[in-house]
């Protein structure tokens, strides 16, 4: 059986009410059309019925796409940074305990310092990016 012919469960139902309670908030549609298409929801029968009612309503998939995505992103470069601060900081301090002489832990410094700049300018590229197809979307 095709799968818009078969019956619509609740989780189907909840997922075109927060659609429909989106669109309203984005004000596509009224408070009026609101109620009368969630009445609507309440009494269909096949998921067919539902995607009827949702079917001039943009989806958010690239919305929640895009903040997943800017999550992430946070999420990686707190942890390079984090990890770049720690390692760094232990060599330094390394260097200092062991009473200096050439300064070693530059060669461990300048490279994870330019990867980490990379990493920032490459993630607020992407980020950038996300947010402008966030709202043409």
């Amino acid at each position: 059986m095709p799968a818009v012919l078969q019956l619509a469960s609740d989780a189907d139902r909840e997922r075109c009410s927060r659609l429909l309670h989106g669109a309203y908030a984005d004000g596509r549609i009224s408070i009026d059309e609101l109620e009368r298409r969630l009445g609507r929801v309440e009494r269909t029968g096949t998921r067919a019925e539902l995607m009827l009612l949702t079917r001039d309503v943009p989806k958010r998939h690239v919305a929640r796409l895009g903040a997943a995505v800017e999550r992430l992103d946070r999420a990686a470069l707190k942890v390079h940074g984090t990890t770049a601060v720690v390692v760094n900081g232990g060599l330094i301090g390394i260097y200092e305990v062991t009473g200096g002489g050439a300064f070693w832990p530059a060669f461990a410094l300048v490279p994870s310092s330019l990867l980490l700049g990379w990493h920032v300018a490459s993630s607020w590229t992407v980020r950038r990016f996300v947010r402008r197809r966030r709202l043409s979307s």
